[in-house]
């Protein structure tokens, strides 16, 4: 039988740079490997901004549409833990159930989000919650920030 834990470095590089080429969403497990070097929160607690040891940002967020409301219900872990390390764990769930720690309100239609980073040292648990009449989209989306175009013979 082959061995392919020796290619499992190419592979993840090339699905990370197909990832980043076709389409601005990325998939959490993309982040698998890579090292987060900072994770910035919005005071509105409806973005969080994810920069990696490359310099590249991330934004985490709902793209708003009109009539749903999607933001952070919680978070736990210890964010220092996990920075400056490669994660190890990066993975997003979905659910439209509440969980069992969250008492359940009647909404038209509700998504809880969950996304975990980790090494194995801690877990980053960030947990979103949207709702919405049924019509709107509920979901988060992690979507790289485009750097700024370089200023060529413009003064600084």
């Amino acid at each position: 039988m082959p061995d392919y834990e020796d290619d499992l470095p190419a592979i993840h590089a090339e699905l990370e740079a197909e990832t980043e080429l076709n389409g601005h969403y990325l998939d959490a497990a993309a982040f698998r490997g890579r090292t987060l070097t900072d994770i910035e929160i919005d005071e509105a607690n409806a973005e969080i901004t994810l920069t990696d040891s490359k310099g590249r940002r991330y934004l985490m967020s709902h793209h708003q549409d009109c009539c749903e409301l999607v933001q952070i219900h919680d978070l736990s872990g210890d964010f220092e833990a996990i920075l400056n390390r490669p994660l190890t764990i990066a993975r997003e769930e979905t659910s439209n159930t509440h969980p069992p720690d969250v008492p359940g309100d009647s909404y038209e239609s509700f998504t809880w989000t969950v996304y975990e980073f980790g090494n194995a040292d801690a877990l980053l648990r960030i947990r979103w919650f949207g709702t919405s009449n049924g019509y709107y989209s509920e979901s988060v989306q992690i979507d790289r920030i485009p750097e700024p175009a370089p200023n060529y013979g413009q003064p600084l």
